[in-house]
């Protein structure tokens, strides 16, 4: 059944998260159908200070984003910045590994995650790398 949505410059942020999610949904099917599993993938692998500040931005009140990133922890970052690493490093696989870690970084860096995490991140996925062509 379709659902009427105001186009996006008349839809007013809402204020709790669930609201939030559901205009964004509503967003994304208004430009193209998507299924189910399309709309649970809203994370674009942003950290929690890249949320907080999305969210600022669309007008969201402080006490419903701290509420929102609050259910993001430093492990969870750590694996979204693993999952995202993984994504790109095949990409940048002919590039000497200093040049793969500086542009995996500042990949990191600008979706928000602090220098230290992408580091640490970045230097054990080039690590791994290494040991596994090492053996071929």
């Amino acid at each position: 059944m379709p659902v009427d949505v105001p186009p996006a410059d008349e839809l007013d942020p809402p204020g709790d998260p669930e609201s939030v999610a559901r205009t964004i949904c509503l967003r994304l099917l208004e430009r193209q159908a998507r299924t189910r599993a399309e709309l649970e993938q809203q994370g674009r692998g942003l950290a929690r200070r890249a949320v907080a500040q999305k969210l600022r931005r669309r007008g969201v009140d402080e006490a419903t984003i701290g509420h929102a990133v609050s259910t993001i922890d430093r492990s969870s970052e750590y694996a979204a910045a693993q999952r995202l690493v993984a994504r790109k490093l095949p990409s940048l696989r002919g590039l000497d590994p200093p040049v793969q870690a500086r542009r995996l970084v500042g990949m990191l860096c600008r979706r928000g995650y602090s220098t230290g995490l992408a580091h640490d991140v970045v230097r054990t996925a080039i690590a791994g790398v290494d040991l596994l062509t090492d053996g071929d």
